[in-house]
């Protein structure tokens, strides 16, 4: 992440692999993204905006390419052989709390 007042950067993660495809949700509180290169396959991940309480979505997808939906209660992927979505339920803390 770019800092615009300063041009910093930070990085909000620390894989080894490397992470690419990023999406902010709707209301700009998360970041989902694929993260590749670690192990075999790729893996979709979802963050707080800030790098904190990073959860994996889904294990070896293959996936690409996260958005999201305009209520920021779904994520969909495109993998090789199709397009998958995810949905997503939220306590009333903001924390996720199924899949």
């Amino acid at each position: 992440m770019v800092d615009v007042d300063t041009a910093d950067l930070h990085r909000l993660t620390d894989d080894p692999g490397y992470e690419q495809y990023p999406a902010w949700s709707p209301d700009g509180r998360s970041i989902v993204f694929t993260q590749s290169g670690s192990h075999y396959g790729d893996d979709i991940y979802i963050m707080n905006a800030d790098g904190s309480d990073l959860h994996l979505l889904v294990a070896d997808a293959w996936g690409y390419g996260p958005v999201w939906s305009h209520d920021g209660r779904q994520i969909a992927f495109t993998t090789p052989s199709d397009v998958i979505q995810v949905s997503m339920s939220w306590t009333p803390m903001g924390r996720m709390c199924t899949i």
